[in-house]
């Protein structure tokens, strides 16, 4: 008789991952202060850096030492064989590269973990803040800055607020979804920075019409729910990760202040 596999203590892992994910946002840092990167197009013309190649290869180096499940990164997804995996690692080594490179400050390092095409870990990285925001499944969310930890979500809006979406002419069932959305305050946010401030409560919703990378959302997506928020398609279902697939369906995500609106769809 074989034994039971041993449960996943994701507590344990993500104190490792922080020590990852800082580590990596020093070197993204020392990269744009010094603008000492070179820049190169992938196959669908995107940019991709030097930066991010070398911010890749320290996640995944690291990430290998404590564990050994596959590693889908966005700059390796083209490469790899597209299994169906129910456990594997998720990252995006530099989230925002056009603003990396073009001197702007909204980016970050993403990294989660998939089981069973659901995020169980999220961490995010803002490099050049030092804020360390981080989730696992049943353990709530939290922000990481210096010494001090806390709890998400931590503030309470007066007024709602979205963030931009290029379009928010959204096919919902219900126009009472795209009135009460237009009635919010609108604040512009890119990368997956969006996300904490979802999960912080600084923000309630974004909408996301195009097809956006996995990599672009899992770890947000972690966050947010164990904030008490959503992401979900315009049918209301949370998003799934299937590991040999690279784009998300339409979505919103929802801070818990907003989850109302999941009402209307």
């Amino acid at each position: 008789m074989t034994s039971a596999a041993k449960p996943l203590d994701l507590t344990k892992i993500t104190k490792k991952l922080i020590s990852i994910i800082q580590n990596a946002g020093n070197i993204a840092q020392d990269f744009f202060l010094k603008k000492n990167f070179t820049i190169e197009k992938k196959k669908d013309l995107s940019p991709v850096t030097s930066a991010d190649m070398t911010v890749h290869n320290f996640i995944v180096k690291e990430i290998k030492k404590i564990s050994s499940f596959p590693i889908i990164s966005e700059e390796s997804f083209d490469n790899e064989v597209k299994d169906n995996f129910l456990q594997y690692w998720l990252i995006d080594p530099i989230d925002g590269t056009d603003n990396f490179i073009n001197n702007r400050v909204e980016f970050c390092i993403n990294i989660s973990l998939i089981i069973n095409k659901k995020p169980v870990i999220g961490i995010i990285e803002n490099p050049m803040t030092k804020e360390t925001f981080i989730a696992s499944k049943g353990k709530g969310s939290f922000r990481l800055y210096k010494d001090e930890k806390v709890k998400l979500p931590n503030i309470k809006n007066k007024k709602l607020v979205r963030l931009k979406s290029h379009n928010l002419d959204a096919p919902f069932k219900n126009n009472k979804v795209q009135d009460e959305i237009k009635s919010f305050h609108q604040i512009k946010m890119g990368s997956a920075l969006k996300y904490c401030l979802l999960a912080e409560g600084t923000a309630d919703i974004y909408i996301k019409q195009n097809n956006i990378s996995t990599w672009d959302t899992a770890a947000g997506q972690c966050i947010v729910e164990e904030s008490g928020g959503k992401i979900i398609d315009f049918q209301g279902d949370p998003l799934e990760y299937i590991s040999s697939q690279s784009k998300n369906p339409s979505f919103l995500a929802l801070s818990k202040e907003a989850l109302y609106l999941k009402k209307l769809l």
